[in-house]
């Protein structure tokens, strides 16, 4: 336990695949030389009582049917998104300018599916965990998430006084 009393820390970025799990193993390797480390879902076995989906954003798509191929949308998406009238959902940020400015509404914005979290029951009590799928957004959201769907398990049975200060990194 670190000097007044245990602390908590997140590994959090914009997209999923960018390295945060390598990340956090790393920092609790090396904590782990002169604290006490626990990484918990790698740690418990646990059994999934509870599924949800995460949607971490929007992607733009075009309805063929109602495009006429004026070049707009290609022409204006500054993530190079858009080519031969076809989006490529890795490389569109969602920002909705194509949407915009498309003079037939050929373009909807739909929720993209982020990753999952999870609420499992373990022997040492509930545990709330994630997963991102790779390239997904919006993962600093989902630590949001899972910290306030189940804040009793988040807080690790532990009275209000010897709980973490939830600083996040």
């Amino acid at each position: 336990m670190a000097a007044g009393g245990p602390i908590q820390i997140s590994v959090a970025s914009g997209k999923g695949g960018t390295g945060k799990t390598t990340v956090a193993l790393n920092l609790a390797c090396t904590a782990s030389r002169t604290l006490r480390v626990q990484v918990l879902s790698l740690l418990l076995e646990n059994t999934v009582v509870e599924t949800q989906e995460f949607g971490g954003g929007l992607k733009a798509r075009i309805d063929a049917r109602k495009c006429d191929a004026c070049g707009i949308c290609e022409k204006s998406c500054r993530f190079h998104a858009i080519e031969s009238l076809s989006i490529d959902p890795v490389f569109c940020e969602g920002c909705g300018l194509c949407q915009l400015l498309c003079p037939t509404r050929a373009i909807e914005m739909y929720p993209e599916l982020s990753g999952h979290w999870y609420v499992s029951e373990t022997a040492r009590g509930p545990l709330v965990h994630a997963r991102l799928e790779p390239g997904g957004d919006n993962s600093g959201r989902l630590v949001t998430v899972v910290r306030h769907s189940r804040p009793e398990a988040c807080d690790g049975g532990l009275p209000a006084s010897q709980r973490p200060n939830n600083t996040q990194h």
